[in-house]
């Protein structure tokens, strides 16, 4: 305690001694402009100048500058000592003040010292603070006490405390360690932020980017932070933007009352499509005691709705207006319902499309995400596409030949490192759960929340029966001409051309074509059914009638398209990569994969052998159909979605494994 005491002593005379030097210098100045004015004077009388030109504007406008630094200067240097020990000196201060600007506006937030270097790593640096507390145009306010645990009443702020810390600073030249103590800035975390996947730094961005990003950090670590931010970031705004709040306060959560009678029933609301998965997800749940719902917000007379199975809720409305209330009254409501929330769709991790992100930096509050993680209640991801939570660098050095095909790659605007880092910055600091499928676990998907088996895209295995196209005949519309002997060979691609660049694109359809070609030159009985944009709902017909399925050729993991063939019984050819990054094991769902290897370069050697052996291609498909039923059946995946419901409630993390 005495060598502290030193310290501050010693940091308090320095400071002392250096706001000295500087009334010094100034009173220098002040005695040059004075000597000046003098001259000038004098010259004046000379000169018999008119009153009018008497005196220099500019010097006399210095000198009145020099008197007032003077006299604040000297203000503070004469109770200089006692400010520094009351703000920072008293052993029972443990607040410190996190500054979050937005405009001119400066709110200084009291927290407990111990905050992750990232999230201090997004706060203002000392340089933009101390620009900050000389500028008038920048009001600082000192904000309520957000500290975790309460805290006595002297570990609180005053306002004259506070003011004198703008007024150290503004009028410092120099750090003094004991000043800076008392707040938190992005300098005094630089050696303890966390390097992110190919150097992205989230805390190199522009001031309001940083600022939401440290928002989001913030009512994480610190949820009764959650008001002050908001009316940070909603101020001057409708209330209806920004939700979930508007005119309402937040209001504290109270502790449950007592021991429960009954344990809760297991919940959970998907929120925004996954295509048919969470649909089908959600019923399976359901029959197993759960309170389960998928949730939509999609116009039903549009062909959008036509590629979905159904939503238990479509909080769809044509009225603006409408449909905000609709939202808010439907989030109220699932707040208390739901224990955990699932989403999925990149830029999409919110309740309400207006929080919905549309910029490449992904910065935008989830106000509604972080009120539910306040309450309580678990968030779940699911990646829809090679490009979610995956920069464009680590996907390419997992498979190289894919990207230079993508009509996206330079397309900044839906693809680029940037852009991916930023969205999976945001999904991982939120998301408790992150299903990726069996996808490779590289860039922002290689976390602990991260569970990489089969979880969440759901197939139904009646509606994809191998009996369609056989004994349940295809209704007339999809019924494909066949003459005997002839073997139909699907392959399809999804808004194919957007996604098509010079006869491009990223599921070789190109390779599939020529190898089909060269096919029926040599006499094989072979016919090509390319289809594009057919909803599943119709499109599980065609698969049907397919003798052989070809996914993708470039990927190196697989899709609906694959998943629906297997799960009807047939044969499906596409490019899986069973090797993983960094020498891990494949995924049992992967090393067990009964789809046929094929690239663009071996697609016509794959085919040629299953075109000329029926057998082989009878045993695919049986083989394939129970691979589906294990891994990707509704039923199935609802037991395992329990268990890693189960396990993530229990210890705050999913299983690393399925055992």
């Amino acid at each position: 305690m005495m060598r502290r005491a030193k310290e501050w002593k010693d940091s308090a005379e320095a400071g002392i001694s250096e706001l000295k030097a500087e009334v010094d210098v100034l009173r220098d100045g002040l005695t040059v402009a004075q000597s000046r004015i003098a001259e000038l004077e004098a010259q004046r009388a000379d000169a018999q100048l008119g009153a009018s030109h008497a005196r220099d504007p500019s010097v006399a406008t210095d000198a009145k500058s020099l008197r007032g630094r003077l006299a604040a200067v000297k203000l503070l240097t004469g109770n200089y000592a006692s400010v520094l020990f009351r703000l920072v000196g008293s052993k029972s201060r443990r607040l410190r003040l996190l500054p979050i600007r937005a405009s001119t506006s400066l709110l200084f937030l009291q927290v407990r010292a111990d905050l992750s270097p990232d999230l201090v790593g997004l706060a203002p640096s000392k340089s933009e603070l101390r620009a900050w507390a000389r500028d008038p145009a920048v009001e600082w306010k000192l904000g309520e006490c957000i500290s975790a645990d309460p805290q006595p009443r002297r570990d609180e702020w005053s306002v004259d405390d506070f003011l004198a810390v703008r007024q150290l600073i503004a009028s410092s030249t120099a750090d003094n360690e004991l000043v800076w103590r008392s707040l938190i800035a992005s300098d005094q975390a630089i050696d303890g932020v966390k390097t992110w996947p190919f150097g992205f730094r989230p805390e190199h961005a522009d001031p309001d980017v940083r600022r939401r990003r440290l928002m989001i950090a913030v009512g994480l670590a610190l949820p009764k932070s959650l008001t002050a931010l908001h009316q940070i970031e909603a101020a001057g705004q409708p209330a209806t933007h920004n939700p979930p709040f508007g005119e309402e306060p937040i209001q504290d959560v109270p502790p449950p009352k007592g021991e429960p009678a009954v344990a809760r029933r297991r919940s959970v609301l998907f929120v925004n499509p996954s295509y048919y998965n969470f649909h089908f997800l959600a019923d399976s749940l359901r029959k197993r005691g759960w309170d389960a719902l998928s949730m939509a917000i999609i116009d039903p007379k549009s062909e959008y709705a036509q590629h979905f199975h159904g939503h238990d809720w479509n909080l769809f409305e044509t009225d603006a207006d409408k449909q905000q209330q609709v939202l808010r009254e439907r989030f109220q409501e699932a707040a208390e319902r739901f224990d955990m929330f699932h989403f999925a769709g990149v830029g999409t991790l919110s309740f309400f499309p207006y929080n919905y992100d549309t910029s490449r930096d992904h910065d935008r509050v989830p106000w509604d995400v972080l009120d539910l993680k306040r309450r309580g209640a678990k968030i779940a991801y699911s990646i829809t596409g090679c490009h979610d939570l995956i920069t464009q660098t680590g996907f390419e050095a997992w498979s190289p030949g894919m990207c230079p095909k993508c009509a996206w790659r330079d397309r900044p605007e839906i693809c680029s490192n940037h852009r991916m880092s930023a969205w999976g910055w945001k999904v991982v600091q939120l998301a408790d759960l992150i299903c990726i499928e069996t996808d490779p676990p590289l860039d922002f998907r290689d976390t602990a929340a991260v569970f990489r088996e089969p979880l969440s895209f759901a197939i139904d295995p009646e509606f994809w029966r191998p009996e369609l196209g056989q004994s349940i005949p295809v209704p007339g519309l999809w019924r494909e001409p066949k003459a005997d002997g002839e073997i139909l060979i699907y392959h399809s691609v999804g808004n194919y051309e957007m996604r098509t660049r010079q006869g491009v694109n990223v599921k070789g359809t190109g390779a599939v074509v020529a190898a089909i070609d060269r096919l029926k030159a040599e006499g094989h009985p072979v016919r090509l059914l390319f289809r594009k944009d057919v909803p599943s709902v119709d499109n599980r017909w065609m698969l049907a009638q397919a003798d052989i399925i070809v996914d993708q050729l470039n990927y190196g993991r697989y899709g609906a398209t694959a998943r629906e063939g297997m799960m009807l019984g047939r044969p499906v050819v596409g490019r899986v990569n069973k090797v993983e990054a960094r020498g891990l094991p494949a995924v049992r769902a992967i090393a067990e994969c009964p789809i046929v290897d094929a690239s663009e370069e071996t697609i016509y050697e794959v085919l040629r052998r299953l075109v000329t052996d029926p057998g082989e291609r009878s045993r695919i498909g049986a083989v394939s159909r129970a691979h589906a039923m294990r891994w990707w059946s509704k039923d199935v995946l609802a037991e395992r979605y329990e268990r890693v419901y189960d396990h993530l409630h229990e210890h705050g993390r999913p299983p690393a494994t399925l055992e």
